[in-house]
């Protein structure tokens, strides 16, 4: 269950009660504010939101393009387009910068066609990330766009980017630990100890507070979440 309490055995006029659960809303709200599925890149870290989504609109911007000469040269290469057909093109179509040649390869194939071109045919300036779940075949591939560390304004280590990696896997497929607890009807977030909401370990989570939560019946507290907290709590 949930909640648990002592009221059934209280005789101290210690009364407990004990709100302990993964967080499925929670866990939905995280997703929301950290992952924006892109039609065309798909997942995207926005990491709370703070990387701008509006630089998507100009796919063109995400991979090391040298300049518009060069993405439309490759483009007719790739799809068979003639000197003549390049004429033909140049009449339709305004090509003096990269927005125009990526309109003009977007009427001419579609857009997905396009962006998918540019994807096998130019380094990304993004990192690509891939998360597994807990079933064989469940990951999904997330990009940290290049912009998220000047607008974040963090360096780019490889350590940093493991540590984005297990908050994405987090935020894909595990729920973080609601733990509120009562005490004479004086509420305290026994979360706000805990380093990682996602980690739960119940010996561990009762040494921490034991080394950090103060309460004048701290010992009635602790013995009570020894003998009542859940080994593994819900997902209601």
């Amino acid at each position: 269950m949930s909640n648990i309490n002592n009221f059934d055995q209280s005789s101290t006029g210690i009364n407990i009660l004990l709100s302990c659960f993964f967080d499925l809303d929670m866990s939905n709200s995280n997703f929301k504010e950290n992952i924006f599925k892109h039609p065309l890149f798909g997942f995207v870290y926005t990491n709370n939101e703070q990387v701008d989504l509006k630089q998507f609109d100009k796919p063109w911007l995400h991979f090391d393009i040298k300049d518009h000469k060069e993405l439309l040269a490759d483009f007719c290469n790739e799809f068979g387009y003639s000197d003549d057909d390049l004429t033909v093109l140049s009449e339709r179509f305004e090509l003096n910068d990269l927005e125009q040649v990526f309109s003009m390869m977007s009427q001419e194939r579609c857009e997905e066609t396009a962006f998918d071109f540019m994807k096998e045919q130019y380094e990304p300036l993004f990192t690509t990330q891939t998360v597994a779940g807990y079933s064989q075949g469940d990951q999904a591939n997330v990009i940290i766009p290049q912009s998220y560390w000047t607008d974040v304004g963090v360096d780019k280590t490889s350590a940093r980017i493991k540590a984005i990696a297990k908050d994405i896997h987090h935020f894909f497929y595990d729920a973080p630990l609601y733990c509120m607890l009562t005490v004479n009807n004086e509420e305290f977030d026994l979360m706000e100890y805990m380093d990682d909401p996602y980690d739960f370990d119940k010996d561990d989570f009762i040494n921490v507070l034991e080394g950090k939560f103060e309460h004048e019946h701290k010992k009635q507290i602790i013995q009570f979440l020894r003998d009542k907290m859940p080994k593994t709590p819900e997902h209601p």
